[in-house]
């Protein structure tokens, strides 16, 4: 997806061609309205229009033989601005954050695990007036890094969509610079999206934010909201060295009111502008079901080293955060069966029906709100029929497999491999799934090529 809806110059090119045929596009895409033939229009010779024609029958008919990809394009790699945003300080896990750049309207879902990669990508809608949000009311989104608190799904028609997920601004460095207000949230909308056009919420369509939603868990994962990348410094006061390391994973440690010991998995840092963040991750030992976040606000003081500026304790990640409008309750979503060798036999399934050519054992294992790189699940059964018709054979293989349980479901990680008649490709893919009730199947599918 693209941050704007504008008419690109090779759409506006294509467009003063197909006039001289007497063909018309809709006015949304056209900057004036095409005007029909005329005896006033000029003439072009016969011979060019022969071979314009032609090239349109030549196109038509190489569209139609033409391979088709096995996955959706792959996006292109992320700036190097992006990759300075988080650095891994413990541990070699992946980290998943969100970025949102106020000056090109949009809003990606990214993942480090050596590299940063993009797993998704949309236009979003940000506040009405330049600059970071200094004071209430004053219709500015705020810079900076911040964390959901709480999310909320509704099955009211209201102009903030069907879901909206509630940022910490302001936080503990807004505090500092004396910047006030509340009430910043990502959300949907059921209206047109606009650019520039909120009070300083950051705004999605309410499709988008669905396909996001399964991401966003509360205190966990760090959302970066900047001006522009083009002009964010380089967070080079925040290098650690190995001392500061090994303190700042000192002091991530829970306090004694803690729940039982907790073993540090990750810690990583997040700097954006003049904020910097450590965020931790902790697990319990024998519970692979409770996950636990902490954070620890750092500066720079003027005779050096490293300050922790404020602390948030570890919390676990839990399905009561998520106050629910419609849909299933918690005590049901919280029914889900952690069974990993169950979830990866679906998976198996999967694989073997797409590999088999069964369209209709293949569909199945998509849930009926499935939605990933703008295809519903009946489009995705159009793209993957025209595959099997177009391949005499396919076949996919899935290696590294990794299993995260998250509050309304899983997501399984690999490495796939495909492999056709006509084409192949090589890369990393995420499976949001969700519970039925009595077998798993997939809602979101996300596909980064080339690794």
């Amino acid at each position: 997806m693209t941050a704007a809806k504008g008419v690109g110059a090779a759409s506006l090119a294509k467009a003063s061609s197909l006039r001289y045929f007497g063909m018309l596009c809709p006015e949304k895409t056209c900057p004036m309205p095409l005007r029909p033939l005329s005896h006033r229009s000029p003439a072009l010779p016969l011979s060019l229009v022969c071979l314009l024609a032609f090239g349109l029958l030549a196109a038509k008919s190489a569209a139609k033989t033409a391979p088709l990809p096995a996955e959706p394009a792959s996006p292109a790699p992320v700036e190097a601005a992006v990759s300075r945003l988080v650095q891994p300080l413990v541990g070699d896990g992946s980290i998943r954050f969100v970025l949102i750049e106020k000056d090109r309207q949009r809003l990606r879902l990214l993942e480090r695990n050596g590299e940063v990669v993009v797993l998704a990508s949309y236009s979003c809608a940000t506040g009405q007036n330049q600059g970071p949000k200094a004071v209430s009311g004053d219709a500015r989104t705020p810079e900076g890094v911040y964390f959901v608190t709480r999310s909320f799904e509704d099955s009211k028609i209201t102009v903030f969509g069907r879901r909206a997920f509630h940022l910490d601004y302001p936080n503990v460095f807004d505090q500092a610079a004396q910047r006030n207000g509340d009430g910043i949230y990502i959300h949907g909308t059921n209206r047109e999206l606009a650019p520039n056009s909120t009070n300083g919420c950051i705004t999605l369509r309410n499709q988008d934010l669905d396909e996001l939603a399964g991401f966003l868990e509360p205190n966990a994962i760090p959302v970066v909201i900047v001006d522009s990348l083009d002009r964010l410094a380089a967070p080079g006061s925040f290098a650690l060295s190995q001392e500061e390391i090994a303190s700042l994973a000192a002091q991530a440690q829970p306090g004694a009111a803690s729940s039982g010991p907790l073993a540090l998995e990750a810690l990583y840092l997040v700097a954006a502008g003049s904020q910097a963040i450590a965020v931790s991750g902790f697990a319990k030992p024998g519970d692979a079901d409770s996950r636990f976040f902490g954070r620890l606000y750092l500066d720079r003081p003027a005779g050096g080293g490293i300050r922790v500026h404020n602390r948030v304790e570890p919390t676990a990640v839990e399905l009561a955060q998520t106050s629910r409008g419609n849909g299933k309750t918690e005590a049901e979503a919280a029914a889900y069966p952690r069974d990993q060798e169950r979830l990866l036999a679906f998976v198996e399934r999967w694989r073997r029906s797409w590999e088999g050519k069964k369209l209709h054992d293949y569909i199945a294992c998509y849930a009926p709100e499935f939605r990933s790189q703008g295809m519903n699940v009946a489009a995705w059964k159009r793209y993957k029929g025209r595959l099997n018709q177009q391949y005499k054979t396919i076949r996919v293989q899935l290696t590294d497999r990794r299993v995260e349980w998250t509050a309304t479901g899983a997501r399984v990680s690999f490495l796939q491999s495909y492999r056709s008649d006509r084409f192949q490709a090589r890369g990393k893919k995420t499976l949001v799934l969700t519970f039925t009730g009595s077998d798993w199947q997939i809602r979101q599918e996300l596909w980064h090529g080339g690794r």
